[in-house]
């Protein structure tokens, strides 16, 4: 599961620091508003399509399917991004239908990372979670890494028929290679764990009589507050992704060859970080004596730190500062790499064991 989750969080995260580019190059009428409603639309498909899969598979008692069919759906918007040239003068209206698709992709992805709450044992749980956010964590790496690796050819780079090879296209060409490798390991070597059915929850079959298993109600007030961190951190997360290219391009003066390399290249780092801390976090056992709330809270300053002690002494800069390249790459890093990895790991083994007994 893990490998399917790297592969499938790679063909997600390639496109990372390479959309505003891209839509610069395909419709010069495109404006920051038009990206910003794009990544907007993206975000809706999420959190439309998330419950929506969650329920499906909870009726279904698994989390093949619904996975299985999302991956279909990154197929198709991936083969959108492909042939985006073909659209002159609609390039924006293409390129945010295709966002909001993968949008719902994506919130049918979601599943995949949830599948440890129940294949793994309670005293297992912050483990899983670290590992499962350790295959998140490099397929973030890995998957601007891609973009970098393809950035020398530029753009428009060559034509194949009605589409462009460029430094645009040909993550989505390998990101679609990816989704196909995951959509047959999903279909014929994933052996689920059997999930707990509705109907099985409330009683248990004996041969001389029926016992009954009473759950207790879980805590909402708790499922509240941990849902709530989720948002903050996700509204951080799509912040970024929404102005960071943008914000990099026109901060740092940089081409939009540089602008995708640039971001990449934090994406990848962050990634990378991420990985190792949470590798360390396993292997060292800290995952089991960090207590969760402590960390939640712990983590939750961290922005608030780095951000408070950016100036500008640049003359040009009168509205807006400008911040030294280094202190912003490695605030990113630290924030993302970091922070969000051991965030993941601790909100998630706290929210799978909410109950009014555990809170």
């Amino acid at each position: 599961m893990m490998v399917v989750i790297l592969l499938t969080r790679i063909q997600f995260t390639v496109y990372f620091a390479s959309l505003w580019p891209f839509l610069q190059e395909i419709d010069g009428s495109a404006t920051m508003q038009d990206y910003a409603f794009m990544s907007a639309a993206y975000s809706v498909g999420i959190a439309g399509a998330a419950p929506l899969f969650g329920y499906w598979s909870n009726k279904l008692g698994c989390i093949r399917i619904p996975s299985m069919c999302s991956m279909v759906l990154m197929l198709s918007t991936n083969f959108m991004l492909m042939f985006l040239e073909n659209f002159p003068g609609y390039g924006k209206y293409a390129m945010g239908v295709a966002r909001f698709l993968a949008g719902i992709a994506a919130g049918g992805n979601t599943l995949l990372p949830t599948y440890w709450t129940y294949a793994a044992a309670p005293k297992d749980r912050s483990t899983a979670a670290a590992l499962f956010d350790g295959a998140f964590c490099l397929g973030i790496a890995l998957g601007p890494g891609f973009q970098l690796m393809f950035a020398p050819i530029g753009y428009p780079g060559s034509i194949l028929g009605h589409m462009q090879i460029n430094m645009y296209t040909l993550p989505a060409i390998v990101a679609n290679v990816l989704v196909a490798v995951s959509f047959i390991l999903m279909a014929f070597f994933f052996n689920e764990a059997p999930m707990f059915r509705e109907g099985k929850r409330g009683s248990m079959d004996s041969t001389e009589t029926e016992i009954s298993i009473s759950i207790p109600p879980f805590d909402k007030v708790a499922v509240f507050l941990c849902i709530f961190a989720k948002m903050v951190q996700m509204f951080i997360y799509a912040n970024m992704e929404t102005i960071g290219s943008m914000y990099t391009q026109q901060m740092f003066n940089l081409t939009r060859t540089e602008t995708t390399e640039f971001n990449s290249l934090l994406v990848s780092l962050s990634g990378f970080v991420g990985f190792a801390f949470l590798f360390t976090y396993v292997w060292t056992k800290l995952v089991k004596r960090i207590f969760n709330i402590q960390s939640i809270i712990d983590l939750s300053s961290v922005d608030n730190r780095i951000g408070a002690v950016i100036e500008c002494h640049s003359p040009w800069c009168a509205s807006t500062p400008r911040i030294p390249w280094l202190l912003y790459a490695t605030s990113y890093v630290i924030v993302f790499g970091v922070g969000f990895a051991m965030l993941n790991v601790h909100l998630a083994a706290m929210y799978s064991g909410v109950s009014q007994e555990l809170i």
